[in-house]
């Protein structure tokens, strides 16, 4: 192996173990042991667990980055984009890996681990190698659907990135409910389907005018909740006065 492969190979076996165990259940030696790497090897390449657990997310996601972003400009190159063109760069391009490749399918279970995950590791990966692009599909949403204003629009790639996410899933569990009928490694299918349903969700938003509440203010959340536990209170004595009023005499 040579010191250029040992690197890939560290990252492949990481990768592996990462998705299937994750970041708290894979073992650094583990990972070592099976890549056939000294220990030392792990901490002179990545320098400790949370890096290479960073490695291992950002050699994919900058190859999908890439591609994702060279797909919505083409598009824009030759002709003025459909918000459907859009959906299609922002998803295709990740299905597609994670359909046809071993490592692509590790790399969709660990983006499931990531993007539900409340844990600073876990939003730190968000806000550095993932928002970049998000918010680079959110602005280009809005321009092919000027319907939506900027909440509706964010509101609309969230669900998009979940249904996304929930698609990658090999699970055996969109066979079961289906009886064979859907099979979750057809990926030309997921990708148009994904398309239709997202741009489909997106033109309803935009064609039911949807807004954001604006948020509350301290004092009016403190109203609102007082109103809240009046209201609560009403009710439960209302209905001890009818249960009341209903025991035989």
């Amino acid at each position: 192996m040579t010191t250029r492969q040992t690197p890939e190979r560290i990252l492949d076996v990481a990768e592996r173990h990462f998705a299937r165990l994750g970041y708290y259940g894979a073992s650094i030696r583990a990972i070592t042991t099976e890549a056939g790497v000294q220990l030392a090897l792990v901490h002179y390449h990545f320098k400790s667990k949370d890096k290479l657990y960073r490695a291992v997310i950002a050699r994919r996601v900058q190859a999908l980055t890439t591609e994702r972003v060279a797909m919505l400009e083409a598009g824009g190159r030759r002709r003025r984009p459909t918000l459907e063109h859009v959906v299609r760069a922002l998803v295709a391009p990740t299905v597609e890996l994670c359909s046809t490749e071993e490592g692509g399918r590790h790399y969709g279970q660990m983006l499931g681990q990531i993007i539900n995950n409340p844990e600073e590791r876990a939003q730190q990966l968000l806000i550095e190698l993932f928002d970049p692009v998000a918010r680079r599909f959110v602005a280009a949403i809005r321009e092919t659907e000027p319907r939506l204003d900027s909440a509706a629009a964010h509101w609309g790639y969230y669900f998009a990135i979940g249904a996304m996410v929930q698609a990658l899933a090999k699970t055996g569990r969109i066979e079961r409910l289906s009886g064979g009928r859907c099979d979750s490694r057809d990926a030309e299918t997921i990708i148009d389907n994904l398309v239709r349903f997202i741009t489909a969700g997106l033109k309803a938003l935009a064609a039911s005018g949807a807004r954001s509440r604006p948020r509350l203010k301290a004092a009016s959340k403190r109203q609102a909740r007082k109103k809240t536990r009046l209201r609560v209170a009403a009710l439960a004595a209302g209905r001890g006065a009818t249960a009341r009023g209903r025991r035989p005499r």
